[in-house]
């Protein structure tokens, strides 16, 4: 699945302001893949919107685990491991434990001992807001 978004996709997707859109660029925390040059516009691909999902996410849910630099860190390792995946990872869930970050492909099963030490995010999720977007 090849989708382009441009910012103002992005920001009613992931709910977020355009501000801070060009703040996680200009701090090249997340950057758009792609320029176009007829428009000089930015244009930001899946992975990108991805990786936005999930700073939102962290930034609004979990803020005291993450400082700026960890959440730095993490976003990198997430977006090396996004590029070892193909069409899985429309089915997977981002996991965070501890320090570590994984990423399950298909059902993520969970005790109920490790599921409260954990942080899950379906890319189901993010998938089904796209979806609803392009209709």
């Amino acid at each position: 699945m090849n989708y382009f978004f441009s910012p103002k996709e992005i920001m009613a997707i992931v709910s977020i302001s355009y501000k801070q859109l060009e703040y996680w660029d200009k701090t090249e925390l997340v950057s758009p893949t792609t320029e176009t040059t007829l428009k000089k516009s930015r244009v930001y691909n899946l992975e990108d919107l991805l990786l936005i999902y999930v700073i939102k996410y962290l930034r609004e849910n979990h803020k005291k685990l993450f400082s700026v630099q960890s959440l730095r860190a993490k976003i990198a390792e997430l977006r090396e491991l996004l590029s070892t995946l193909e069409d899985d990872i429309y089915k997977s869930v981002i996991v965070f434990y501890k320090k570590d970050l994984f990423i399950a492909v298909g059902d993520l099963v969970l005790t109920e001992t490790v599921k409260d030490k954990m942080i899950t995010i379906p890319v189901k999720d993010l998938m089904q807001k796209v979806i609803e977007h392009k209709q």
